[in-house]
């Protein structure tokens, strides 16, 4: 007997992931989730399965929503992320929202007294990852919307709603130049790797990241970007790959408020203004 090698076996998980989010059934919805929780006791460091998931976060997501009655797995999620270079804000809004569509749609054959104790769940949910992950603030904030949840005028997309899109750009630029960092101590090159992600943008969206403040040096200035660079490479479906991952996690972990405050104010204004910045 002899065993597919190990970039055979990375390459038919990867084909049956992509198989998964186009065309997916619910049974097979829930046989990944059951072959995801047997794993729930082995480190997720190493595993096939794991690292080509990293590649689809919109999977992740999937799963996510799925994993709200069961809190084994959900458990285990987050020690994928916290064992990988892969964190939840790195799932663009959009994907989070499909991922919840298809989860609504998976409860549509329940007693409507089932399905909402789940939905419930999932809100309580929701507002305990934007409490733990303040990046997610902006996303949590859609995803309650479309659960039916009215938000509060302090919420962020309110807060958003109430600005036109160059103004909403302007405050971020005042709020960079309010989180200004004053050196970043040897995170130059790896923090250069996120800017491939700056030169797949479109020209118009190019022009909106042309912020902090010109007489900042550029290793300053990467450390800012990053988190609008990022933002604005989800919100345009760019596919980030591990080494990008592993840059801007050293660049939200160099400065955490600086790079939450950022990322979800940029995801808010793009999520907002999405019609009249197409890129």
């Amino acid at each position: 007997m002899t065993w597919p090698d190990t970039n055979e076996r990375l390459k038919n998980i990867t084909k049956y992931l992509s198989y998964l989010t186009q065309e997916g059934t619910e049974e097979e919805w829930r046989e990944l989730c059951g072959y995801l929780k047997r794993f729930s006791s082995i480190h997720p460091d190493g595993l096939d399965l794991i690292e080509c998931l990293l590649d689809f976060p919109e999977i992740i997501a999937s799963v996510w929503f799925r994993a709200t009655p069961d809190q084994l797995l959900r458990d285990y999620l987050q020690k994928i992320c916290e064992a990988s270079p892969f964190s939840w804000w790195m799932i663009s809004t959009v994907q989070w929202v499909s991922a919840l569509n298809g989860w609504l749609a998976s409860l549509e054959d329940l007693a409507e007294p089932v399905k909402n104790i789940l939905i419930d769940e999932c809100k309580k949910t929701l507002v305990r990852l934007s409490d733990d992950n303040e990046e997610m603030n902006s996303v949590v904030d859609v995803l309650l919307e479309m659960l039916g949840e009215s938000l509060s005028a302090n919420s962020l997309l309110s807060y958003v709603r109430a600005f036109p899109a160059e103004q909403a750009w302007t405050q971020l630029d005042q709020m960079s130049r309010g989180l200004f960092i004053s050196g970043i101590d040897g995170c130059r090159s790896t923090i250069g790797d996120v800017f491939a992600l700056r030169c797949q943008l479109s020209s118009k969206m190019y022009r909106y990241i042309q912020w902090p403040a010109n007489d900042m040096n550029n290793a300053k200035k990467s450390v800012l970007q990053a988190p609008v660079i990022v933002a604005a490479a989800l919100r345009d479906g760019l596919h980030i790959n591990e080494n990008q991952r592993i840059a801007l996690l050293a660049a939200r972990n160099y400065h955490p408020v600086a790079f939450a405050t950022l990322f979800r104010a940029t995801q808010a204004v793009l999520w907002i203004n999405q019609q009249e910045i197409k890129g």
